[in-house]
């Protein structure tokens, strides 16, 4: 398959969701820039949203709808990625929305060098439809540059890492598949975050833009996008995350030049579900086990905070004698 150069897709996972769906696909329909496609995957929907989405798909040749059972926001974008016929790829939930320039805004900025990635602004939009900026402040993007090997300390500043939401930003589908980068489809919590940070990892220039082209709904009803906020992580997720942030605490810091910040919040991740990993299971296999003595913290990677020396007493004892110690507590 060879992507149309220059060309976008937009992945939109839904579930259940018909209460937004006009709003969110008429929005993506409305862009001036028109080299675009749109990948609307019915996530298993037991309201009208298939029935929605499949009335836009015989209106309008660009948009594509793929239906299949419910697997979670997740294993909907994978797919997702799979129909992707594009140089780039950006994400829109289903319960959100876009201005027109949404698309434009990312390729005025760059078309062609595709280990840069662009991210732009957005309006975070309470149930009321007042502005809500309690959880994602949107007014922090200013034009900025952050380039492999140099130091940006306005991304420490502003706590960007933090922000890791796929939407408002573009990835490139040749860099997502020759690194095979994809969500983890049973990571319902932080799988956006674990995967922009590990597409990180494999590009060399980040440009933030002032431009806002997406209106983020929040708080959102979780079940519009797969979600549902009662699930809990598994202990494979535990894992798979632990393993991850592994990779990502020691290549993303040298390669942007990051600070103590960032540094220490990528390692407290691989810390904590480490930790997790162990304090939550059962019974662990002994595969698992075997991951868990591969990935193990060494004291490098501790964090010199209160959490990070209860974590460092806890490493120092054998895992066993850990689960024993805490769950007495």
């Amino acid at each position: 398959m060879n992507p149309k150069t220059n060309s976008i897709s937009i992945i939109v996972p839904v579930h259940n969701s018909e209460r937004y769906l006009h709003r969110c696909i008429d929005s993506l329909i409305a862009q001036t820039f028109k080299d675009f496609e749109i990948i609307i995957v019915n996530d298993g929907s037991t309201d009208n949203s298939g029935i929605i989405c499949d009335e836009y798909a015989k209106k309008d040749e660009r948009i594509h709808v793929v239906h299949c059972n419910n697997g979670g926001p997740s294993r909907a974008r994978n797919i997702g990625l799979n129909h992707v016929q594009t140089t780039w790829v950006t994400f829109v939930d289903s319960d959100d929305y876009v201005t027109p320039e949404y698309i434009s805004n990312f390729l005025k900025y760059n078309s062609l060098d595709i280990e840069t990635q662009v991210i732009q602004g957005y309006y975070t939009i309470g149930h009321n439809g007042q502005d809500n900026d309690t959880l994602y402040p949107s007014t922090i993007y200013k034009f900025h540059i952050a380039e492999e090997g140099k130091r940006s300390t306005y991304i420490e500043k502003n706590n960007l890492l933090y922000n890791w939401a796929v939407w408002c930003k573009v990835f490139s589908i040749e860099i997502i598949r020759k690194n095979n980068i994809r969500f983890e489809d049973n990571i319902w919590c932080g799988e956006d975050g674990l995967f922009w940070h590990n597409y990180l990892c494999h590009i060399k220039k980040i440009i933030y833009i002032e431009e806002q082209g997406y209106y983020y709904f929040c708080p959102r009803d979780f079940d519009s996008t797969s979600r549902n906020n009662k699930h809990k992580l598994s202990t494979s997720s535990h894992i798979k995350l632990a393993l991850n942030y592994k990779f990502i605490s020691s290549v993303l810091p040298k390669k942007f030049k990051m600070g103590y910040k960032c540094t220490s919040f990528l390692r407290m991740y691989h810390i904590k579900h480490y930790f997790k990993a162990i304090l939550e299971s059962d019974i662990l296999s002994k595969e698992q086990t075997n991951i868990l003595k591969r990935i193990r913290p060494s004291i490098k990677h501790f964090v010199p905070s209160k959490k990070g020396v209860i974590f460092w007493i806890l490493n120092l004892l054998p895992t066993k004698f850990v689960k024993k110690l805490v769950t007495k507590q």
